[in-house]
């Protein structure tokens, strides 16, 4: 069986070595982060069902004989229970098994003060010298203006000169970089977070 370079993609092959033919039912797993998948053998594709999680392919194999599945890794946000406090009003990102965070090495931003509008388009680039070799996402995300508080801890909604009255949004506009969850914290010190305050749809 060849992973080619998963996670980072979700290309799988599977090539029999048989000494006579056989007639085997094999079960390829489609896990559930995966929203679409393409089945095919020797090159020609297939329809097969799906029990319980798992593409069933059955007929009679040959020497020689390829199976590909290939799982669709889109970049999906994911948003916690309702009754998670913490996470509420909040998006996480995730590539097929994956869980993204941003760290503070990539960003000038303190991360706290960044959110990630419900309409930014989110592309993934691999960096094969970064961090032994991961797929970082990609995308337009915002900060927080905290400048017009000017040390108060409240202020009246849509007062004049908060972030929320009419101010320029190319102002708050900045470039998000996510790194898989698991390679954070090994560059330099810095806070990190995996869960995003989520904006409205740019206008």
């Amino acid at each position: 069986m060849l992973f080619r370079s998963y996670p980072w993609d979700g290309l799988v092959k599977l090539t029999l070595n048989l000494s006579q033919p056989a007639a085997v039912t094999f079960r390829l797993r489609v896990p559930d982060w995966c929203r679409s998948h393409r089945l095919s053998v020797n090159g020609k594709a297939i329809e097969a069902r799906v029990e319980r999680g798992y593409a069933v392919v059955e007929r009679t194999w040959h020497r020689g004989d390829v199976i590909t599945l290939e799982l669709a890794m889109a970049v999906e946000r994911v948003e916690a229970h309702p009754l998670v406090d913490a996470d509420m009003g909040r998006v996480a990102l995730q590539r097929g098994p994956m869980i993204y965070c941003i760290e503070q090495a990539d960003h000038a931003t303190p991360v706290s003060q960044i959110s990630l509008p419900a309409d930014a388009e989110l592309s993934t680039t691999h960096h094969a010298e970064l961090l032994d070799g991961v797929t970082v996402i990609r995308g337009l995300a915002e900060k927080f203006d905290v400048t017009p508080w000017q040390g108060k801890l409240y202020q009246f909604v849509n007062a004049p000169g908060t972030m929320t009255a009419n101010r320029s949004e190319d102002d708050r506009r900045i470039e998000l970089r996510a790194i898989p969850y698991f390679a954070w914290d090994n560059r330099q010190p810095g806070p990190m977070t995996v869960w995003l305050a989520a904006s409205k749809a740019s206008r």
